[in-house]
């Protein structure tokens, strides 16, 4: 599990740095996005626990912060993406 978690942790920074920088399509594809990203595409019970984690950190993040939502359609995500961090913190 902790080699999992590292490895996501280090496929987070990217996901978020590129997401700040770049913006995501539309509220659900940034949950897809970083779902894919972060979870990657490994088959064991740990690659699932964080691909779970990550989907419940967007979910918590969009959840407090519905305005965001608007802000994510018109392509600035940035804010948002340091708050998926936070929470998954």
């Amino acid at each position: 599990m902790y080699d999992t978690a590292c490895a996501a942790g280090e496929r987070l920074a990217g996901a978020l740095g590129s997401l700040a920088a770049e913006g995501a399509e539309s509220a659900d594809a940034l949950v897809a996005r970083l779902v894919s990203e972060v979870g990657g595409d490994g088959g064991t019970l740990a690659d699932a626990a964080v691909r779970r984690g990550v989907a419940a950190a967007v979910r918590d993040v969009r959840d407090r912060h519905p305005e965001l939502d608007d802000a994510m359609d018109a392509g600035a995500a940035g804010g948002f993406a340091w708050d998926i961090l936070c929470d998954l913190y």
